[in-house]
């Protein structure tokens, strides 16, 4: 079972994402990442919030667009947070995973595939 956020199928369906697609190569893609051949959602790199349907809990975005930091220390020495999910920039079956974990991933880095996801609880 692979467990992408929008099913078992590969390619990920119109719609399901904001991944590397054939949208994404122009002058500045880097020419050694792999995009989805015949995938296209319609944004070259970022997509604003709300860009795509929400999954059966009623949350956006949580395919694609960035990775997401987590909470949690990678290594004992904590120098490496968990980075979960796929961004703009992914292409492969691996890495569109819900479960993909990526590693050396160290708080001080700044990429625009990386990001967090602010959530807000409503009270009874």
């Amino acid at each position: 079972m692979r467990g992408y956020p929008w099913g078992e199928d590969w390619p990920p369906p119109k719609g399901a994402g904001n991944f590397a697609g054939e949208e994404a190569i122009d002058e500045n893609w880097w020419y050694f990442l792999p995009v989805i051949e015949g995938y296209n959602d319609g944004y070259v790199r970022t997509s604003p919030m709300g860009g795509f349907a929400a999954n059966r809990y009623g949350l956006y975005d949580m395919a694609g667009n960035a990775c997401q930091w987590c909470d949690d220390w990678l290594d004992d020495r904590h120098l490496y947070r968990v980075v979960r999910g796929s961004s703009w920039c992914d292409a492969s079956p691996d890495d569109l995973r819900s479960s993909k974990i990526w590693i050396n991933e160290a708080p001080v880095y700044r990429y625009s595939h990386r990001g967090f996801r602010c959530l807000v609880a409503q009270g009874n």
